[in-house]
């Protein structure tokens, strides 16, 4: 009781979460999140959803489609039609929010005016439903929380902290984890949420790269007498690299990669839009890169044009856009593209509708399709597989032991009836056993 007595005291607090450098004890997701095909049962996208999490005295409930959001800034999200609610056991007498359309929330109690909620209750649901006739993803880059009232927990921060919010990790590499510092006395677990991704050593935190895909590493500390809980995660892509050289011919079939300098192109993720990039590894005139950046050219028939194609999807363009289109279904105009490269690699790539020209825009580190050259706007060069580096994964791979993975991602040593992830180097395929 004498702990209890010197660890809290009434509360009268201004709680700051800063979500674009902690997550609160929330599962960090990305635009790479729900491609997993290992863990397609689960709930990729908002896996947070109807859990509760606290710091300071300040409870934050996620409803349905709620999460936290790291692809491009890290920010708290509420989608549309969508809430949270932040309750504590005394009074919350106002709410300041910071970031991008905070006006949309909207709440049944108190007053919420240039984002900015004020009244007197222990607890408040904030539903984002738009306002002016706008509706979007609020994106919250801070949230301040003023609240009077029942106790509030004196002992020390953990102070949990990875030096990176995400890393990307290559397969085969050698990789060492983002440099992690703590403040309390309490022993500190590691976990990994997808150990067919990476495993982590529970007690000192070193990774083990195993496959590719994304998984958040986190570490959690129980409270003593002295510190509160804590937690602090990082989100872990681990991505399966081929080597690459400069290609000077176009064969019909070949999957190719777009490059300028080291900026690869790659497939969109929705069904329209400007290509972004992915980094490459140049190296003794080779690229090392995501095999899932290739795109594949397909020779039309009865013509010198291709389609080009990733992912099943062919890729056209229509109006006067300067970006892309997908579909699964070839197109009747603005799918075929006129292919030439160089003996340098350098490749024109001009879509035969609107006849524009693919560049890489240097100001907008993007790719897309126009009309004129311009200072920002670069010819890309065409890099194909090289066959050489395949022929010796091929053989790592053959040579590797096979590991199994149930469906949530978890490594299984002996494997009953069911469905399973089989892995064996760097190939993975779903098995069936009996």
């Amino acid at each position: 009781m004498a702990v209890a007595a010197c660890a809290f005291g009434l509360a009268a607090e201004e709680v700051t979460f800063d979500f674009a450098a902690n997550s609160y004890g929330m599962t960090p997701v990305d635009s790479n999140t729900k491609d997993d095909p290992a863990t397609a049962d689960v709930n990729e996208e908002y896996p947070d959803a109807g859990k509760s999490f606290t710091f300071e005295g300040v409870t934050i409930t996620l409803g349905e489609k709620a999460r936290y959001w790291t692809a491009s800034a890290n920010t708290f999200r509420v989608n549309n039609g969508q809430q949270f609610t932040l309750s504590v056991e005394g009074t919350i007498t106002s709410v300041k929010f910071e970031g991008n359309n905070t006006a949309y929330f909207s709440t049944a109690e108190g007053t919420y005016e240039n984002s900015t909620w004020t009244g007197s209750a222990s607890e408040v649901v904030f539903e984002n439903k738009g306002a002016n006739g706008k509706t979007g993803t609020v994106q919250v880059k801070k949230m301040i929380v003023t609240y009077e009232g029942g106790t509030v927990d004196q002992r020390a921060e953990a102070g949990l902290k990875f030096a990176e919010a995400s890393v990307v990790a290559i397969l085969g590499d050698p990789f060492t984890a983002p440099a992690f510092t703590k403040a309390t006395t309490a022993a500190v677990t590691f976990a990994s949420t997808k150990e067919d991704v990476a495993t982590v050593d529970a007690a000192t935190g070193a990774v083990t790269l195993v496959g590719p895909g994304t998984t958040t590493i986190s570490a959690n500390a129980e409270a003593n007498a002295d510190y509160r809980a804590g937690s602090a995660s990082y989100v872990l892509k681990v991505i399966a690299v081929e080597t690459y050289i400069k290609a000077t011919e176009i064969t019909d079939g070949e999957s190719y990669l777009i490059v300028y300098e080291t900026s690869v192109a790659t497939p969109l993720t929705s069904n329209y839009g400007y290509l972004k990039v992915s980094e490459g590894i140049a190296a003794d005139g080779k690229l090392r890169a995501e095999a899932s950046c290739a795109f594949t050219f397909k020779a039309v028939a009865g013509t010198e044009n291709y389609n080009i194609m990733a992912d099943d999807y062919y890729y056209y363009m229509t109006g006067n856009y300067n970006s892309f289109n997908r579909s699964t279904e070839e197109q009747a105009e603005g799918a075929e593209w006129k292919i030439s490269v160089d003996a340098a690699g350098l490749v024109t790539i001009t879509n035969t509708y609107n006849d524009k020209t693919l560049y890489y825009d240097s100001e907008y580190k993007s790719y897309g399709a126009y009309a004129e050259k311009t200072d920002s706007r670069m010819q890309p060069t065409l890099y194909k597989k090289d066959g050489s580096a395949g022929i010796q994964t091929v053989e790592a791979d053959a040579n590797a032991p096979v590991e199994y993975y149930n469906m949530q991602g978890i490594r299984v040593s002996e494997p009953t009836s069911g469905l399973y992830i089989r892995r064996q180097g760097n190939k993975a395929t779903k098995v069936y056993i009996r």
